[in-house]
């Protein structure tokens, strides 16, 4: 019977969660409204785990580390835009594979 009782008073010792101020809340929406795309490029194993390593350390994620160090890199460069020619071409992604691979397995 005690131990019923003790995990009764577990449960009701915890408080709700105080609500978020609607500035962040706002400030939060409008930083990930910007469209992102995913890219995924080969890294040296010794400058992923340097990478990990800082971020563990400062309390960031790999992306605010990327996204960091990739703005400063081009804000201190001039960057040409592409031409409209090549932005408009379309995306390439994975071939579809053959319709006589699709049933096999």
């Amino acid at each position: 019977m005690s131990a019923a009782k003790t995990k009764k008073d577990f449960r009701s010792r915890f408080e709700p969660l105080p609500e978020m101020n609607p500035a962040v809340e706002t400030a939060a929406k409008t930083e990930s409204a910007e469209a992102t795309i995913r890219i995924s490029s080969p890294l040296s194993v010794s400058m992923a785990e340097m990478m990990k390593d800082y971020c563990y350390w400062n309390g960031l994620t790999q992306q605010q580390v990327i996204e960091t160090a990739l703005s400063e890199f081009l804000n201190a460069r001039q960057v040409q835009a592409r031409p409209d020619a090549i932005k408009s071409r379309p995306k390439t992604g994975r071939k579809p594979k053959p319709a006589q691979a699709q049933g096999r397995f």
